[in-house]
Parts: C-alpha cells; structure tokens; sequence
C-alpha cells in the first residue's frame, strides 16, 4: 500500500461498530447513565411530590411556598443537570441569564425572576423527561447488565442458565455463547451512546442559557 494512502478500520461499517469500545466518550456516557438512573428517581419524587402536596394544600395556603421551592429545586436540579451534559457528555452549554446573578438570597425580586425565567420551566422540563430517561436507563442496565453478565461467564455458570428452549449445560455451549455476550455488549455501549445523544439535544434545546434577565 502506497505511503499516501491510509485506510483507518473506524471507516468502514464493522469497524464503527467495533470502535465504540476504545471510545473514551462511551465510558462517559455510560457514567452519565448510571447518574440518571439515580436522578432519575430523586426527580421523581422530589418534583412529583412537592407539586402534589403543593397543589394539594395549595387552597389552605400552605402548599403555595411548597410549590415554590418545588420550583427553585427544579431550578438548581437543571444547573445540576447542564453540568453533567457539560462534564460528562462533553456538550458546549452556556448558562441561563434570564435570573440576575447578583441579586441572590430569598428577595421578592429573585423569587418572581425564578418563577417567570423561561430557563426555569425548561429546565423543569428537562428534568421530567430525565425521570422517563432513568426509567429506561434502569431496565437497560438490568436487562443488558443480567444477559451479558450470564453469557459471558457461560463457562462458570451454564448450568443456570436458559435462552428460550435452549438449555446451556455443557462447555462447548457455553463457549458457544460468550461471542453472543460480546456482541450484546457492544450493542449496550451504542444504546448507551444513542441515548447520550437524545440527551445532548434536550439539553441544547432545554438548558441552553436565554437572555438575560430584565
């Protein structure tokens, strides 16, 4: 082969689907996951059960300053949020102005800047669907995390193990099926990495920082 020309494995279609193992973005993204998951569910309750109850005692009063906190934790929730995009995923975001950095503490003016920020309920937003997307996450990392795991140490274990009407207990079986565990392995990483991205635009078209404040 000529000097002048260079063939990289990455450009051809098996080797793109190979090179998402050497690929540092898929650990990152496999740790931004794993961190939603978790999330995910503080979201749910966090935001589900402060605007329930808020909502709830809202007639009597008492549930109005629920909501709000509701609000500004969903707000600190989203910031948390950007900066995972930004540290993990590696997406350039820029941080809301439409909240006057100088006028922090618990003042009336900061409180209304909160509650009518478009970045607030864009970032509540973000968070409502990061709930769904650790859902998802978890029943990935179960399901992919149970199949790999017993399929790659087939070897060990085939005797506990059953696909479909197939029953692995012999050793050319189980080695038979360790190839089928490296190939769900790699699909798992891709999956990981298609959802980095679904986030990666939610988060341009959520977190992006707005105009400033008036």
């Amino acid at each position: 082969m000529s000097p002048d020309v260079s063939w990289s494995q990455a450009e051809t279609p098996l080797g793109g689907f190979l090179s998402v193992v050497t690929d540092e973005a898929t650990y990152r993204n496999l740790v931004y996951l794993v961190i939603s998951v978790l999330l995910g569910g503080i979201y749910a309750v966090g935001l589900g059960g402060g605007f329930l109850v808020g909502i709830t005692f809202a007639p009597i009063l008492v549930g109005i300053p629920i909501i709000i906190v509701t609000i500004v934790l969903g707000r600190w929730g989203s910031a948390l949020e950007r900066a995972l995009l930004v540290r993990l995923v590696g997406v350039q975001l820029s941080s809301p102005r439409d909240v006057d950095p100088y006028e922090r503490g618990a003042t009336p003016k900061w409180f209304k800047q909160v509650l009518t920020a478009p970045s607030t309920w864009k970032g509540i937003g973000f968070l409502v669907i990061k709930v769904f997307v650790g859902f998802v996450g978890s029943l990935l990392l179960l399901m992919f995390g149970l199949v790999i795991a017993s399929l790659l140490t087939a070897p060990i274990t085939r005797e506990l193990i059953l696909l479909g009407f197939w029953r692995i207990d012999t050793l050319w079986e189980s080695v038979l099926v360790m190839p089928l565990g490296a190939l769900l392995l790699l699909v798992f990483m891709h999956v990981v990495n298609w959802i980095a991205t679904i986030c990666t635009h939610l988060g341009r078209a959520l977190l992006q920082g707005t105009h400033a404040a008036s």
